[in-house]
């Protein structure tokens, strides 16, 4: 669902940030080959573990970064970055979230989309205004999935967790 709902350009750049695996971001590669993707991670070992997935998907991503997206966006690097023109800002805080939106979403294009995953139903509404506040069309969808489990009597359904997907389109 967040695939579809990035609308994914022929070209253009891609942010993946909380990228863990990389499932999304590769994923919108091996779609639409001619985009620039751009993997953040903080976790120790994602780089390796998302050019291994990407290897598999025969992709390649432009940039994986293993670090923080706060100090990220605190280096003098940053600037030189291409910006996206679309992001998904996976994998962290509330408060990371704000940040990454002032930092980034403010500068990003007429038609730029931005995906946010959230399973804390308390963060939506800051992160919805933070998006208008910006000049973010948004809307909100939720994604609820369940799993099959054997009973006695056949199967039942057991759900899991549900997510919220954010979207604001500029």
């Amino acid at each position: 669902q967040i695939l579809a709902d990035l609308e994914l350009p022929k070209s253009g750049v891609i942010w993946d940030i909380g990228a863990g695996c990389g499932s999304i971001g590769l994923e919108a590669l091996k779609l639409r080959s001619n985009l620039d993707l751009i993997c953040i991670d903080k976790r120790i070992g994602s780089k390796s573990l998302i050019l291994e997935n990407s290897k598999r998907l025969g992709v390649k991503p432009k940039f994986i970064f293993e670090e923080d997206i706060e100090n990220i966006l605190n280096m003098r690097k940053f600037s030189s970055i291409e910006k996206p023109s679309r992001l998904v800002i996976g994998g962290c805080n509330k408060k990371t979230k704000l940040l990454i939106i002032n930092k980034i979403a403010r500068d990003m294009t007429i038609g730029s989309i931005i995906i946010i995953p959230i399973v804390d139903v308390q963060t939506i509404e800051e992160l919805k205004k933070e998006l208008e506040i910006n000049n973010y069309k948004t809307n909100l969808n939720l994604i609820q999935t369940y799993k099959s489990l054997s009973i006695a009597e056949g199967m039942r359904l057991e759900p899991n967790n549900p997510i919220f997907l954010l979207k604001g389109k500029k």
